[in-house]
């Protein structure tokens, strides 16, 4: 019987995921209300607010399942990879890109802001993640010895992860977001970082 709950729980928790995304992207972050995504998913407001605290809740756990899909893509690929720069380049790529697929950029473009003023709890533990992921990432490219063993890791993935957040939060901001441009650019970036200027 728990089993059953529990699934019907996760399915409750889904569709109100589903209806939040959906009516984001129609009526942006703010003009979306609880009571909407509640009728949209066919519960009551309170029944939003016993699975997420806040609005705000909902993205971020749409954000992290979008990042642990990201991640499922880089430990598969991890191994292949015998270049830096295209390791690191197809980290940002990857995370970017299913972060842009689940919330549109009109809808990053709205959240951005506020969540750089007072970024929530979950948001910062979601940019702890995948500063341990770059690490991992970085620590098997120093065992492959495709990185001068004398990197500091902890330093370069932190590095790394604050320029794509402000690349990211510049993209959206001038409506400017295209994967393509961003690979680009971030081939550049990483470069330096892993060339140095000579």
């Amino acid at each position: 019987m728990a089993g059953l709950r529990e699934l019907h729980k996760e399915s409750r928790r889904k569709a109100i995921c589903s209806s939040a995304l959906k009516l984001f992207a129609v009526h942006g972050y703010a003009g979306t209300t609880v009571g909407a995504i509640a009728a949209d998913a066919k519960v009551s407001p309170a029944t939003v607010f016993n699975y997420f605290k806040t609005k705000s809740d909902i993205l971020l756990e749409v954000i992290d399942a979008a990042d642990q899909q990201a991640f499922v893509q880089i430990g598969n690929k991890k191994a292949l990879w015998d270049d830096p720069v295209t390791a690191l380049v197809e980290v940002d790529r990857l995370i970017a890109l299913y972060e842009c697929e689940v919330l549109p950029v009109n809808v990053w473009r709205e959240v951005l802001p506020a969540w750089s003023i007072s970024p929530p709890l979950q948001l910062t533990k979601l940019n702890e993640k995948i500063i341990s992921l770059i690490i991992e990432v970085l620590v098997s490219l120093k065992e492959k010895n495709l990185i001068n063993q004398g990197t500091d890791v902890v330093f370069v993935a932190g590095v790394l992860n604050s320029y794509a957040i402000s690349r990211f939060r510049s993209e959206v901001q001038s409506g400017d977001f295209c994967i393509d441009t961003r690979v680009a650019h971030m081939t550049a970036v990483v470069k330096l970082v892993i060339h140095g200027i000579r």
